[in-house]
């Protein structure tokens, strides 16, 4: 929560930390199996940021993208469902 409003108010400075929060809390969430619609919903505003981002740096965030995508299958294999792919 620290990071939205900041980089509400300057994305280039803080959208790369606070993807990084998002995904740091989605992977926790998901290993304690605690909080499993709340991590889906992190996942994709993660998701939704690094690949605004991968596509203006690809070099320094598709490795991020890429794990984001990989700890969605992972949940989506938890619940039972098919993951989505963005």
């Amino acid at each position: 929560e620290i990071y939205r409003p900041l980089a509400t108010g300057n994305p280039a400075t803080y959208e790369p930390d606070l993807a990084r929060s998002l995904l740091m809390a989605a992977w926790f969430l998901l290993k304690t199996g605690e909080g499993l619609p709340l991590c889906q919903d992190t996942l994709v505003q993660a998701a939704d940021i690094y690949q605004r981002l991968a596509e203006g740096q690809p070099a320094r965030y598709a490795e991020s993208l890429q794990t984001v995508q990989s700890l969605r299958a992972d949940l989506s294999e938890l619940l039972g469902s098919s993951p989505t792919r963005e």
